[in-house]
């Protein structure tokens, strides 16, 4: 963020935060972000507005998380739920098996890309941060499994697999 000279440069940021549980992470990203707005020359008010509605992103599984995490959001820029583009910051979904492209199907299809387009990464997230939850592979559901292998390299071709296959994970 020291590097970004200007208030618009610094607005545009997108900061992803994909297991946001309630929200801690990207709280203290946009923290950042609104001081830097600040030292930038704009308004307290307005910087946390900006950096806690427009520059942070979550996506967790968990509607509850969720919900707090668009609630502690809100409180911290000091909005109501209600303020634009809160509630399409933070959303409801498996970030791992979320489509990477639009179906052919409506807006709202729920993938990345258009995640990304209405919540202004148009070009991508610059930032993806977060502490990933421990999930034991073999207490996954065997389909999401399979759905898993099926995306990532890393599900099928690492040193773990063979005694992932062993156990029948």
């Amino acid at each position: 963020l020291e590097a970004l000279s200007s208030v618009a440069a610094v607005a545009a940021v997108r900061v992803l935060d994909p297991a946001c549980g309630t929200g801690h992470f990207l709280i203290a990203a946009a923290r950042r972000i609104a001081r830097r707005l600040v030292g930038l020359g704009l308004d307290a008010a307005e910087a946390r507005r900006a950096a806690f509605g427009d520059c942070v992103v979550g996506v967790d599984l968990d509607p509850g998380a969720a919900r707090a995490c668009s609630e502690g959001l809100a409180r911290e820029a000091g909005v109501s739920l209600d303020h634009r583009g809160l509630h399409d910051h933070v959303v409801i979904a498996d970030a791992l098996l979320m489509p990477l492209r639009p179906a052919s199907g409506p807006v709202g299809d729920g993938s990345w890309s258009e995640l990304a387009s209405r919540t202004g990464a148009t070009c991508g997230f610059d930032l993806v941060i977060g502490n990933p939850p421990w999930v034991r592979l073999h207490q996954l559901p065997p389909t999401v499994r399979i759905d898993l292998r099926a995306r990532y390299q890393v599900m099928r071709e690492a040193a773990w697999t063979a005694g992932a296959d062993a156990t029948g994970a």
